[in-house]
């Protein structure tokens, strides 16, 4: 008999964000009792945002990610673009590479706005160092 397992983390990171969950689909027992020795079928695994102004809780908090996961990121979502919530995506993607990665909308202002760092650093340095 199969039945849905959901798990969802709020990982505790301090100033920023950090969740994940597993939707997990097991096989029990015919009879419906379920036991330690479930075992999956097919999993779905996320992320909702991934970073924090604390590295050393951000660290801890990563490290334990790969086997809560079930070995994969299906889906990150990002809810906004500030540092706290962004600044651990490329560790992210380097352990365990989300397959999806869904973005907030950004109008064309706020392309330009955005781009403007990286933009200014490689043709601009003089600009780069007044922000």
């Amino acid at each position: 008999m199969q039945h849905a397992k959901i798990t969802r983390t709020q990982h505790p990171v301090g100033h920023g964000g950090f969740h994940s969950g597993l939707i997990s689909t097991v096989e029990g027992s015919p009879d419906g009792v379920r036991s330690a020795n479930e075992r999956p079928v097919t999993s779905f695994s996320y992320v909702y945002d991934c970073g924090s102004e604390r590295s050393d809780a951000f660290n801890s908090e990563m490290s334990l990610y790969p086997a809560a996961c079930d070995g994969k990121t299906d889906v990150l979502f990002v809810s906004h673009l500030h540092a706290d919530h962004i600044n651990g995506i490329d560790r992210l993607q380097a352990m365990e590479p989300a397959k999806t990665v869904i973005v907030p909308y950004l109008d064309a202002v706020e392309r330009c706005f955005s781009c403007f760092p990286i933009l200014s650093a490689v043709r601009y340095p003089v600009v780069a160092r007044l922000l």
